[in-house]
């Protein structure tokens, strides 16, 4: 398995260049997908440890939340869904750790 700090999976390549670009800055390795299942396709590839950022609106009528349950479901705990939307909007969702912005969770790390 390569080294991978964190993932994200988010249809908007905008936020991806800001992840990469971070990440970078960091030290860390961050892994980008546009597409749920191209991260299904390799998630074999991962720790179940990893970190993984879900945007709640993956385009196409995917949600996120969803995909995340999915996620857990083959045994990784460590889901947290990065939207725009208000928390109190995702309830019930306890395979979700938490609900965050979109900014890395790494940006204001000291290396």
């Amino acid at each position: 398995m390569d080294k991978c700090d964190y993932v994200l999976i988010d249809d908007d390549p905008i936020i991806h260049a800001s992840w990469t670009f971070v990440a970078k800055s960091k030290g860390k390795v961050v892994r980008c997908y546009a597409k749920a299942n191209e991260f299904i396709q390799e998630i074999g590839m991962y720790h179940k440890e990893t970190p993984i950022y879900i945007d709640s609106n993956l385009g196409e009528n995917v949600r996120g939340e969803i995909v995340a349950k999915n996620i857990h479901e083959k045994g990784f705990e460590n889901i947290y869904l990065a939207t725009g939307y208000n928390p109190e909007e995702f309830t019930q969702m306890p395979w979700i750790k938490a609900v965050v912005g979109k900014e890395p969770p790494f940006l204001f790390e000291r290396l």
